[in-house]
């Protein structure tokens, strides 16, 4: 059940070598751009007493002040073309620190990834 996580993590981590799990990263206490991943729900096919086919809620999160991000794009693509993984997207803005959001709603279904 936590190698599908893993194999996850895998993934993402071929889009953002830097995306850390639950928190970014603070680096002297300056911004800088940060990627992150937190499971936050598992929702099992129950079957013989035994979890089957688990299906892992994933939310994967990229903060940053540039609007051509590379990583944000790597991360869709990434998604976009992983068997077994389907999300939905969505960006917001902070007009104050002029930063952009963009977060990846994922479900994570056994198979290959």
């Amino acid at each position: 059940m936590y190698d599908l996580l893993n194999d996850f993590k895998a993934l993402l981590l071929t889009a953002d070598p830097q995306i850390t799990h639950y928190f970014g990263l603070n680096e002297n206490d300056s911004w800088h751009p940060y990627s992150v991943w937190t499971e936050y729900e598992l929702d099992p096919l129950i079957g013989g007493g035994d979890y089957t086919e688990p299906k892992w809620r994933v939310l994967v999160e990229r903060y940053t002040k540039d609007e051509n991000d590379a990583i944000v794009v790597a991360i869709m693509n990434l998604l976009k073309s992983a068997p077994g993984v389907v999300f939905e997207y969505s960006l917001r803005r902070n007009q104050e620190l002029r930063m952009l959001y963009h977060a990846w709603d994922c479900e994570v279904i056994s198979g290959t990834l």
